[in-house]
């Protein structure tokens, strides 16, 4: 297994992201479950770091779960990831 590297825009995004299911549903179960399966999708990238699909931008894969692509760059024995993306938002206005 590689080690996994946060950049701090995929820790803002995945806290906004389990934020806003917390505020919608007033629960924190779902939030509890999303970050269980990221986790568990983690796990899969650093076991097989090409098991993600690679991106039209070079060195950057995607790992879609739930309806949240995790984009992610591979170097040596790390992987980093770089952006938690809602599937379901205009792609025009994604940036790494």
């Amino acid at each position: 297994m590689v080690e996994i590297i946060w950049s701090s825009k995929a820790l803002f995004d995945k806290k906004e992201i389990l934020e806003f299911w917390i505020s919608k549903n007033r629960s924190n179960i779902y939030s509890k479950k999303l970050n269980l399966i990221i986790e568990q999708k983690l796990k899969q990238i650093s076991e097989n770091p090409d098991s993600g699909i690679q991106t039209n931008i070079e060195n950057i894969r995607a790992l879609l779960v739930e309806n949240y692509y995790i984009h992610y760059s591979i170097k040596a024995e790390t992987i980093r990831i770089l952006r938690i993306w809602d599937a379901r938002q205009n792609p025009e206005h994604f940036t790494l």
